[in-house]
């Protein structure tokens, strides 16, 4: 094997294990907060809140490489973390279920209202008025009927008939484009709850005492995070009142960058780069951030280069496994057009051919639709999509993945 190929990233070996250097407590404490929620986007958000608190600590780096240790072994616990750490999802995603709740908008209506300002109170309430008329008669013309509830305070009106409205109005995959007067009515319903919110918060915020310090630093952080989730829904609610599709609904953004603001998102990513044994991570955060994809379109075209990688090193192309953290690096770096397109030459392409040729004679289907490209010296995927199987750990583990056939019925010598 030449230097350049030797070089490829299919034929990088794995970086030696070093998850025996992690402290015992630490990798007990990862693999609790995997299991902590089966939803990887609210497994992100617990993450990234932890390590916020890590921010200029050396735990920081410790937690990331206990992460990347645990994925690179194959552990479950790992692929779990390892999907949060790269959740990605659109801003209606993210935010439209939280506005979904109407919690705010609840609260707002139960409120004392001489507790709230009058003049925002009367305008508020005509707005939320608007909304209620133009959601019936919007509900009316799609012939959708609204449950009422169950008659507990959540489902005082006109919380079900809000939640009717949302649910009906936001763009599902692969649905026409939707109408101008929707995306406006969505934005109307998502500027109620974030203007709710902010009255609530600013509210909370007058009647903390400045000079007790304890009650500040608990009420600080909270306070924040109010602040920057307001923030977030009234972008959102822009975007959807100036009709833009694409940064609403199609254009992804990584869970954890949410929940951080700019200056710890810079702090993290700085913390990860100047750590050596980071470089894994690292190329994953660098390549994230130009192609942020859904964990459920990554997930097959990462099996399918695990199971690859397997086959390399079988027939002594590789001496060691590809790894989990590996896989999801180079899904990401060759993916730019929504397509895993991977170049290949030489003896490379020669190994690869041969055992995808034998893998359609075996019936290998976690190699199915990787294909030599004719006419074309790389090995493609189709195209990325959330079609694949559902994998228990949202990324692949070895104990999940079909071994590979042996192209001549046994091992290749090299």
């Amino acid at each position: 094997m030449t230097c350049g190929l030797a070089s490829h990233p299919l034929l990088v070996e794995s970086p030696r294990p070093a998850l025996a250097e992690i402290p015992a407590s630490l990798v007990e404490e990862l693999r609790e907060l995997a299991a902590a929620h089966d939803h990887c986007t609210g497994r992100a958000r617990q993450l990234y809140e932890q390590l916020r608190k890590m921010l200029g600590q050396d735990r920081l780096s410790t937690c990331l490489l206990g992460i990347q240790e645990l994925a690179q072994a194959g552990d479950p616990a790992g692929a779990r973390l390892l999907a949060a750490c790269i959740d990605a999802n659109t801003p209606g995603a993210l935010l439209l279920p939280r506005v979904q709740r109407f919690r705010s908008v609840g609260r707002l209506l139960a409120a004392d209202a001489d507790l709230v300002g009058e003049a925002f109170l009367r305008e508020w309430q005509q707005r939320l008025a608007d909304a209620v008329t133009a959601s019936g008669g919007r509900l009316d013309a799609l012939g959708v009927d609204v449950d009422p509830g169950t008659g507990r305070p959540v489902d005082r009106p006109p919380l079900p008939l809000l939640r009717t409205a949302l649910s009906s109005l936001v763009p599902g995959p692969g649905t026409a484009e939707p109408l101008a007067a929707d995306l406006a009515l969505i934005g109307t319903l998502v500027r109620l709850e974030a203007d709710a919110c902010q009255e609530r918060v600013s509210r909370l915020a007058g009647v903390i005492d400045p000079f007790r310090v304890t009650a500040v630093m608990r009420a600080l952080p909270l306070l924040n995070r109010a602040d920057a989730e307001i923030r977030d829904l009234d972008r959102l609610a822009s975007w959807l009142e100036a009709g833009d599709v694409e940064a609403a609904f199609r254009r992804r953004v990584v869970t954890g960058f949410e929940v951080l603001e700019d200056s710890e998102r810079s702090r993290l990513l700085h913390a990860v780069q100047q750590e050596p044994r980071l470089a894994p991570l690292s190329a994953v955060y660098q390549a994230l951030a130009a192609t942020p994809l859904a964990v459920r379109q990554l997930a097959g075209p990462v099996a399918r280069l695990l199971v690859l990688g397997r086959a390399l090193q079988r027939d002594g192309v590789r001496s060691t496994p590809l790894t989990l953290v590996q896989a999801v690096h180079l899904v990401l770096a060759s993916s730019p057009g929504g397509r895993l397109e991977i170049p290949l030459e030489g003896e490379l392409l020669e190994d690869v051919g041969r055992i995808l040729l034998s893998s359609r004679r075996g019936g290998s289907d976690d190699l199915a639709g990787l294909e030599i490209r004719s006419g074309h010296h790389q090995v493609a995927g189709p195209r990325l999509g959330l079609g694949d199987r559902i994998w228990r750990h949202d990324l692949p583990t070895p104990a999940e993945l079909t071994a590979p056939p042996v192209a001549t019925g046994e091992t290749v010598e090299r």
